[in-house]
């Protein structure tokens, strides 16, 4: 099998440089925050999302914009990402270990809770 070198090192580092680039309005970053704040309060959880997750989530986020052909994060896209950059930080309780609860579906409850923002997208 012959593989294919699809960019260098450097081209690597110059497009995650290039995500720095890509805009987080405060209110994206409030909401960011609120979201991984939630996985530590929500009583199913014995261990949430920390300070790390948030910038991860921010990161990804990013990311998912620039796929996208933005040069601004949307509160689509903290959404998008927040299962895959949380989910697997979360350990729940013992006592919802042997249940239905997952942790995918806390992150998924915690959005629908989680007062996302208006932002004007001009």
């Amino acid at each position: 099998m012959n593989l294919h070198k699809l960019l260098d090192p450097q081209a690597l580092r110059d497009m995650q440089a290039a995500l720095e680039d890509v805009f987080v309005e405060p209110s994206i970053e409030r909401y960011i925050v609120a979201v991984v704040r939630a996985t530590r309060g929500d009583p199913r959880v014995s261990l949430g999302g920390a300070p790390r997750a948030s910038l991860a989530l921010m990161k990804l986020s990013r990311a998912l914009a620039a796929l996208n052909a933005r040069s601004f994060v949307t509160p689509d896209d903290i959404k998008a990402a927040a299962v895959p950059v949380l989910a697997h930080r979360l350990i729940l309780r013992p006592e919802h270990w042997g249940s239905r609860t997952s942790t995918s579906g806390v992150v998924r409850e915690l959005l629908d809770r989680v007062a996302t923002p208006s932002v004007e997208v001009s």
